[in-house]
């Protein structure tokens, strides 16, 4: 078949199938990008809840024991928030192999210009890192009386 016939209806077909699956992967990588965002802030607001409630509603005068109820909170609160991360950031990598995938199936001039490196994904390191400071910080000051 010339480069000018015209291509098949099974061939258009199989091509704008490729181009939704696309778009939707992308999509789907950057709503789970925001989700991943919004679980760190969930996680912060946690946070600050346990320590105003340490610090306002329960007083200077609070116990061992309620100490040690708000840090678990926040240990909790880190611990789930953890796992979302890892489960949204699994659906990217399996949005970004099948995007890989759809990729091959591209033209060689396509795959020839889109051939580069991939970054590190340095994003999910910053937000643990967010998770476990914001747990340190609010348990820190939770534990010493102002």
């Amino acid at each position: 078949m010339s480069a000018d016939a015209p291509a098949t209806p099974k061939a258009n077909n199989e091509h704008e199938e490729l181009r939704v699956l696309y778009q939707a992967c992308v999509s789907e990588i950057a709503a789970f990008k925001q989700q991943q965002w919004t679980v760190t802030n969930y996680a912060i607001a946690i946070y600050v809840a346990i320590v105003l409630v340490g610090k306002e509603f329960l007083g200077v005068s609070i116990a061992n024991w309620q100490r040690i109820v708000l840090c678990a909170l926040g240990v909790g609160a880190c611990v789930g928030a953890w796992a979302v991360l890892h489960m949204l950031q699994s659906s990217i990598q399996v949005r970004r192999d099948r995007l890989d995938r759809v990729r091959s199936h591209f033209s060689k001039a396509f795959m020839a210009a889109w051939d580069q490196p991939k970054e590190a994904d340095e994003v999910l390191l910053l937000l643990k890192t967010v998770l476990v400071a914001g747990l340190v910080l609010s348990a820190w000051l939770v534990s010493v009386e102002i």
